[in-house]
């Protein structure tokens, strides 16, 4: 799968204050979105932002990792969006491992 169709198929998010907002159906990634948003650099590398794909809803930070704001966000948050996204059945996650262009990068955290 290459980049553009994961992005189609994901769902993106990202954490702005006390608002949660949502990507669909957009080959943007989560950088050029916030472009779009008029979001800087600086803020954009400090957003708690994730995706949800396939039944897991993963969170992260700058270059896809995690720290216990993240973690602590995905505990208050993860309900709230798998209710918004209808999910029923999900794992929720924390940190990337970065691989390949194309590839489905694997999760590092499993906190649900």
């Amino acid at each position: 799968m290459n980049e553009e169709i994961f992005h189609t198929k994901r769902v993106a998010f990202l954490i702005l204050g006390d608002e949660i907002k949502y990507l669909k159906n957009s080959t943007l990634s989560h950088f050029e979105w916030c472009k779009e948003l008029g979001i800087s650099k600086d803020i954009y590398d400090s957003l708690v932002r994730g995706y949800a794909y396939n039944g897991d809803i993963v969170y992260y930070t700058g270059e896809f990792k995690y720290d216990e704001r993240v973690i602590n966000t995905a505990l208050n948050t993860y309900q709230e969006i798998a209710n918004h996204l209808d999910m029923k059945d999900y794992s929720v996650y924390c940190g990337v491992l970065k691989g390949k262009v194309g590839e489905i990068w694997k999760p590092i955290l499993k906190i649900k």
